[in-house]
C-alpha cells in the first residue's frame, strides 16, 4: 500500500526525496487526506514508513507552515520545472533565454528577463513548483491527524524524522540479522564422535543415548536382507566399522 502511494501520488528522483504530485483532481476528491490517514495507520501498526519525503515537505507536515528561505532548486521534483531551471541555467545569451520567456513568466516572475537575472528567475521557478503543493501537504497533514500523529510530529520532529525523510532508514544487513536471531537449542545430549564421556557425576548418572529404529523400511523385510546390507556396509562403507 505504501509503495503504491509513493508511485501514484508522489514524484521525484529515487533516493533524493519526493514531493506530492500537483493534482487538483486528487485534491478535490480528498485523496491526499486519505493518503495521510493510511500513513498514520501504517505507522501505528508498525508497518512500513513513508520514508520518501523531501525535507521541506516533512517540515510542512510538522509545523503546517513553509519556510520559504530554505527552499532551493534541490526541492523541485516535477520534470517540467526541473527542465525549465536547466534551460535558464544553460542559456548562453538573451536570445536563447527569451525562448522560455512565457514559461518563466507563468511561474510568477515579473521582472525584466535579463542574463544577470538568472538567479531571480530560477528562484521564481522554485517557489512556483513548491508552493503550489501546499494544499496537497495540508490535506496530507489533516489525514495524519489520525491517532494524534501530527501532534507527535509537532512536539518531537526529530524522533519522527527518519520515518518520513528519505535516506534515513538503514536497510537490514548481516549484523542486524544475526543480532536479531534467537537460537532454539536442542536438548542437552552426548553425541557420538565426542572425544570424552560425560565428566560430571550427575551427567553420567542421567546419560542415555536414544536410538530409534525404523521398522517400516520396505527393503528390510527379512533377516537375510538385513544381513546382506550390513555385510556390504561393513565391507565397503567408509567408517562404518567404527560403530
Amino acid at each position: 500500500m505504501i509503495s503504491g502511494i509513493e508511485s501514484r501520488f508522489f514524484e521525484g528522483p529515487e533516493n533524493k526525496g519526493k514531493n506530492p504530485k500537483y493534482s487538483l483532481t486528487d485534491l478535490d476528491n480528498e485523496n491526499f487526506r486519505t493518503v495521510g490517514e493510511i500513513i498514520a495507520v501504517s505507522l501505528a501498526q508498525g508497518g512500513p514508513s513513508p520514508a520518501f519525503f523531501k525535507e521541506w515537505c516533512y517540515n510542512v507536515l510538522c509545523s503546517g507552515e513553509v519556510d520559504f528561505s530554505c527552499l532551493s532548486k534541490e526541492d523541485v521534483a516535477d520534470v517540467e520545472s526541473s527542465l525549465l531551471i536547466s534551460k535558464v541555467e544553460d542559456a548562453a545569451d538573451i536570445q536563447s533565454l527569451m525562448l522560455w520567456a512565457d514559461e518563466i513568466v507563468s511561474c510568477g516572475y515579473t521582472n525584466q528577463i535579463e542574463m544577470d537575472s538568472k538567479e531571480s528567475m530560477i528562484r521564481a521557478i522554485v517557489l512556483h513548483s513548491t508552493t503550489r503543493l501546499i494544499p496537497m501537504l495540508q490535506e496530507l497533514r489533516k489525514g495524519m491527524e489520525l491517532y494524534g500523529l501530527v501532534n507527535l510530529m509537532a512536539v518531537n520532529p526529530e524522533a519522527c524524522h527518519s520515518l518520513f525523510v528519505t535516506g534515513k532508514i538503514l536497510k537490514p544487513d548481516a549484523d542486524f540479522i544475526m543480532m536479531s536471531c534467537q537460537p532454539h537449542f536442542s536438548e542437552k545430549r552426548w553425541m557420538t564422535g565426542q572425544s570424552h564421556v560425560p565428566i560430571l557425576p550427575d551427567e553420567k548418572r542421567h546419560f542415555k543415548i536414544t536410538c530409534k529404529f525404523d521398522h517400516e523400511l520396505q527393503h528390510l523385510d527379512t533377516y537375510t536382507e538385513f544381513k546382506t546390507i550390513m555385510s556390504a556396509a561393513v565391507r565397503y562403507g567408509g567408517g562404518i566399522h567404527r560403530v
